[in-house]
């Protein structure tokens, strides 16, 4: 298979999947649906530039900024997926910095590419690898970090992430040794390949998490309402309960007076017996 192949079917895998998300962020009206969304469409107009022709500056910001662009969103998404908290303060203000990071670095290619000629230079080139390097091995590290968090839904992101970091570094290895495998054919000898297959490993990972995590969502929904509902049955049988004693009390109190009238009329009735006796 030609790479120009391969990149429909995967242009198309990703469609597929980015609808997918749609009609289920339609559904459900979540913002997490929204951040995969954005996600997905990033990547998706990245590798359509790539195809194209257009100007060397837009095409050279394209190059640079564009995974950046994701990434920044990716962090986004990561807070939510994972469903941090403000308690866990190292984790978030990890990914803030991160994100803080890829901003400027966005910002420093607009200048390179639209502003000044920095991005014919060679040294740009160079930063713009250790950038890529920088990135992947704080991605290490924040993957090492959150395994530690013992949840199904972490262990999937976690899983996707790997499969992006490894597609990444694959295809950045494969881009400086380039030149080497020039004369070969096919879209196993070309860089984006690998940064395409765990693009989409990735976000296969990803809509598994979100399906578990739904349903997830479902399974606590339901036993709340489980046990609300056994709560309001225990309320019911409580205040049936206090009916029925109130209703035994108000008879009581009814035969009591039945009985004092009687005692009353009694009282009433002996003394003229006696006195008719007498009479």
């Amino acid at each position: 298979m030609n790479y120009d192949a391969w990149r429909l079917l995967f242009l198309g895998t990703v469609g597929a999947m980015l609808l997918l998300n749609v009609v289920q962020w339609v559904l459900y009206r979540e913002r997490i649906y929204g951040l995969y969304t954005g996600y997905m469409l990033v990547w998706i107009g990245y590798f359509v530039l790539r195809a194209v022709d257009i100007p060397d500056s837009y095409d050279a910001f394209v190059r640079t900024a564009g995974p950046m662009a994701a990434y920044v969103l990716y962090f986004d998404l990561a807070i939510v997926f994972m469903g941090l908290r403000p308690q866990q303060t190292r984790l978030l203000r990890a990914f803030r910095f991160m994100q803080a990071g890829l901003s400027f670095y966005i910002l420093f290619e607009v200048v390179a590419c639209f502003l000044t000629d920095w991005r014919t230079l060679p040294i740009h080139g160079v930063l713009h690898t250790a950038a890529r390097f920088l990135l992947i091995g704080l991605a290490i590290y924040l993957v090492i970090i959150v395994f530690r968090l013992r949840s199904t839904v972490v262990r999937f992101f976690i899983i996707g992430s790997s499969f992006l970091i490894i597609g990444g570094l694959t295809s950045m290895l494969l881009t400086i040794w380039h030149p080497a495998f020039s004369g070969f054919q096919g879209a196993w000898f070309t860089p984006l390949f690998y940064m395409q297959v765990g693009i989409i490993l990735e976000l296969i990972c990803f809509s598994l998490g979100l399906t578990y995590r739904h349903r997830q969502q479902e399974i606590e929904q339901a036993v709340k309402k489980a046990i609300v509902e056994k709560e309001l049955a225990r309320e019911r049988e409580q205040r049936q309960r206090e009916q029925a004693e109130a209703e035994l009390t108000l008879r009581q109190l009814k035969h009591e007076k039945t009985e004092m009238q009687m005692r009353a009329l009694q009282t009433q009735i002996n003394p003229h017996f006696l006195f008719n006796s007498l009479n």
